[in-house]
């Protein structure tokens, strides 16, 4: 398999389909069973209300009544309910876990916690190019991490997900130097999706995706690579997509100090949770 391109591999995401008043929306989580429990990830704007300015609102109100898994019509009343949110040095993270009973659980597949899983099939380049409009030189930039992310984009209950290896390189930054970046990163509808760091054979549940970068939207990066004509040190600039993850392990975080009942908004530091 190529990385930085779309693939086919079975269905490890779910399409979800959020009730408000007055109207839904459709969005992407996953299942991880963690501390004995069963959890639903994916983000809080699924759930909770979004004020004016796209800001986040986790006073631990929800606005949507109701979340469904599309593939099997399983319906989850979210009142009173066991709801954990946080927030990293007092900023709002756009991630929700919510607890499932074992009759509310989808089928498989689902993610054991901080378990690895064997992959076969996937190759590991060290490096990509980019270059210019006109060709010419290229910058050739070396891979720090590999990854690989499944999600379900735009309103279409009967759209099959879609999935896509990406990378991290030197250079990419964030707002939230915390969070994972990769590219590409994800498309419209595709929040809360799942995202995997591949390391050899094996892969673990790495982040939650929460944002997608297009290349007109703060995506500038400074990339630092050797010529691929004479193999001297250079740095670029260059428009590029790119996608935001919170790691997994906020929410893991979030769990343990999260109250039994009831919506819980666990207020962490960046220095909680592994970058």
């Amino acid at each position: 398999m190529q990385t930085n391109s779309q693939i086919e591999i079975p269905p490890f995401a779910l399409k979800l389909r959020s009730e408000f008043p007055g109207g839904a929306s459709f969005g992407t989580g996953f299942i991880v069973d963690y501390r004995e429990r069963s959890w639903l990830f994916t983000c809080w704007h699924n759930i909770g209300p979004v004020r004016p300015g796209a800001t986040l609102d986790l006073s631990g109100e929800l606005t949507a009544t109701h979340i469904s898994f599309v593939a099997s019509g399983t319906r989850l009343a979210l009142e009173d309910r066991r709801i954990v949110g946080a927030s990293i040095d007092g900023e709002p993270v756009d991630v929700a876990a919510i607890e499932l009973s074992p009759h509310e659980k989808p089928p498989p597949p689902w993610f054991e916690g901080r378990r690895e899983m064997t992959l076969e099939g996937f190759d590991f380049p060290s490096d990509f190019r980019v270059g210019g409009k006109d060709g010419g030189e290229m910058i050739i930039v070396p891979i720090t991490r590999h990854y690989l992310w499944q999600g379900f984009p735009g309103a279409d209950p009967s759209a099959p997900p879609v999935a896509f290896r990406a990378v991290d390189f030197p250079g990419s930054v964030s707002r939230h130097p915390w969070m994972l970046r990769y590219a590409p990163g994800g498309l419209p509808g595709t929040s809360g999706c799942p995202v995997q760091q591949l390391e050899g054979d094996r892969a673990h549940i790495a982040g939650i995706h929460v944002h997608h970068y297009a290349s007109k939207d703060e995506s500038l990066f400074r990339f630092e690579g050797k010529s691929s004509i004479d193999g001297r040190p250079i740095v670029a600039q260059a428009s590029f997509e790119w996608g935001a993850a919170v790691p997994v392990e906020l929410m893991y975080r979030a769990i343990d100090l999260a109250t039994n009942e009831g919506v819980s908004v666990i207020a962490l530091k960046k220095e909680d949770i592994t970058p």
